[in-house]
């Protein structure tokens, strides 16, 4: 018997608690090993008070400053804590 493609890929969509929304594989993978979810800059800066309690604008700064257009929100909060910081000149 041969599988449909729906049954090959086993892609959900997830919410997690920021309301983004993430597609995660249910192939038998252990939970611990599952790759981060990468989200863009937009959808991050759409959520960046919940996130990061900052404005946006300040989490599009940070990014474009950066050349990032995705990446998880592990990365994003050290990239914008850390524009955060900086000194003003």
């Amino acid at each position: 018997m041969s599988k449909t493609a729906a049954e090959t890929d086993k892609q959900e969509v997830k919410t997690n608690p920021a309301g983004l929304k993430t597609a995660g594989t249910t192939d038998g993978r252990a939970k611990g090993k599952q790759a981060e979810s990468e989200y863009t800059a937009g959808e991050l800066a759409a959520d960046a008070e919940m996130l990061f309690a900052t404005r946006p604008e300040c989490v599009l700064a940070a990014l474009r400053e950066k050349e990032i257009t995705k990446c998880t929100k592990e990365r994003a909060e050290k990239i914008v804590r850390a524009f955060m910081k900086r000194e003003v000149k």
